[in-house]
């Protein structure tokens, strides 16, 4: 007999920096996803996420808190991860279903569900497994990068980072029930998908584990399947009290940028002499390769901006350097206040603008549309394009040219993007009213396809426009 799932969560929480940190150093698992904003800015999620095994232990020690005498009958855990959780966002579990068999647990956000747990029941209680506390800790270090058709046969074991007693002092409850030895053992999963296999480019998807009398060893793996249809990893984990499956995604690395030597080639020399060119958001995607091509083609001067990636944006300007341009990096943020910004240009003002501001774009969402989502992409795409034309203007930019990409997403309206679209939307009737607003700028505005970059990966491969190809085009339009 099935009983009806309990309105009231069992637990709350707000997963911030910190709680990355800490379960990194508990878990052995810092990969960039989960600890370095930067880096994860160019990740298939967009931004840093929650470790999905920390998302269901903490379901796991809110179960053994409020249903101690439930928690104790499970033989085992299985968690699947639909959705990202980020840092910041208000999560909760749900005790959704108690049967004879299983309980199921629901860790939402929102409308979102970013963990779904099987716990399979047993009629005793579960004994739990004895600690090894003489097994060597091993920091967490660097995350292998291995090529997907490498991990084909993999086998190995996992190092554990932390000590029982420091698993006893995170899920204190859930430890007492099951040993703080078979949680590490969970945690050295996420290690593994994180750090060994898949490694650097790595989504876990799925954990299905059964308790076991192993004892407390490393955790040992073998790859069983690799689908590069899927880029998915299917692994067989066994020892610390467990055993069972794991799967994970592992996306294909970014293609490698074109040499400025080769943009040189494709642009032809002197096809944007004379401009100095302001590139927003130059510091990655498109608009580090709308600089480089810039510069390709003889730019007098490519001005990089950034807003939180300064190394990314040194080194485009490096490249274009490098190969006898002129660059150099500035920090700019689209959000706030342009002219104060802008003030170290006085003197050497641009002739073109190329606005490539961009937050993140594919975000899990709670609701079908949220307003401050909305308005966190309109600060952006239009007041704040509103307010860099402005500032310009008003130093005496005089005559210059403006390139707004805007988005074929305004056109085919994904249902899960509607903040986005609106946004985009305005930028689009505010590009054709900046002239009126501003004498002497000129505004191009393009909707652009889907382009092979990291705000546009995706976990399984797919075909999409040759980015300069594309860019090149009309980037001649503002000769």
């Amino acid at each position: 007999m099935t009983a009806p799932a309990s309105p009231e969560p069992l637990a709350r929480r707000v997963f911030g920096m910190e709680d990355q940190q800490g379960f990194a150093r508990l878990s052995g698992d810092a990969n960039p996803i989960h600890v370095d904003p930067v880096a994860a800015r160019r990740t298939v999620v967009g931004a840093v996420v929650v470790h999905g095994v920390h998302t269901a232990l903490w379901a796991l020690e809110a179960l053994a808190v409020a249903r101690p005498e439930l928690a104790a009958r499970a033989r085992g855990l299985e968690a699947r991860f639909p959705k990202p959780l980020y840092p910041g966002e208000a999560a909760a579990v749900f005790l959704t279903e108690i049967s004879q068999t299983q309980a199921k647990l629901s860790v939402r956000a929102g409308e979102k569900t970013v963990a779904a747990v099987t716990l399979p029941l047993d009629a005793g209680p579960c004994t739990p497994v004895a600690e090894d506390a003489d097994l060597p800790l091993m920091p967490a270090g660097t995350p292998a990068d291995v090529d997907f058709t490498a991990m084909k046969g993999m086998t190995g074991t996992v190092d554990v980072a932390a000590s029982p007693d420091d698993f006893d002092a995170a899920f204190p409850h859930a430890a007492a029930i099951y040993g703080a030895a078979r949680l590490r053992g969970i945690a050295a999963c996420s290690r593994l998908v994180g750090m060994v296999c898949p490694g650097l480019r790595s989504v876990f998807s799925r954990l299905a584990l059964e308790w076991s009398d192993e004892g407390a060893a490393r955790v040992s793996y073998a790859v069983t399947e690799t689908d590069e249809r899927f880029n998915l990893v299917r692994m067989t984990v066994g020892g610390a009290g467990l055993s069972g499956r794991i799967e994970a995604f592992s996306p294909p690395p970014p293609a490698a940028p074109l040499s400025m030597a080769a943009l040189k080639q494709l642009v032809g020399q002197g096809t944007f002499t004379g401009q100095r060119a302001l590139v927003i958001g130059g510091s990655r995607g498109l608009g580090a390769l709308t600089a480089r091509l810039l510069a390709a083609g003889g730019a007098a001067e490519v001005v990089v901006t950034y807003a939180v990636g300064r190394e990314e944006a040194e080194a485009v300007a490096d490249d274009i350097r490098a190969a006898g341009g002129h660059a150099r990096a500035m920090r700019y943020d689209a959000t706030q206040a342009a002219a104060a910004q802008l003030a170290e240009l006085k003197g050497n003002l641009p002739t073109h603008l190329y606005y490539f501001a961009s937050g993140r774009i594919a975000r899990a969402k709670a609701a079908d549309f949220e307003e401050e989502l909305f308005a966190d992409f309109q600060s952006i795409y239009v007041q704040g394009f509103k307010d860099i034309c402005g500032a310009l203007h008003g130093m005496g930019a005089g005559e210059m040219k403006v390139f707004y990409p805007s988005s074929v997403f305004v056109e085919s309206k994904p249902p899960d993007m509607a903040e986005y679209v609106k946004a985009k939307a305005e930028g689009e009737s505010l590009c054709a009213v900046v002239p009126l607003l501003f004498p002497g700028l000129s505004v191009v505005m393009e909707r652009l396809p889907r382009l092979p970059t990291e705000q546009n990966a995706a976990i399984a491969p797919q075909e999409l426009p040759d980015a300069v190809e594309v860019l090149l085009l009309l980037l001649m339009r503002m000769k």
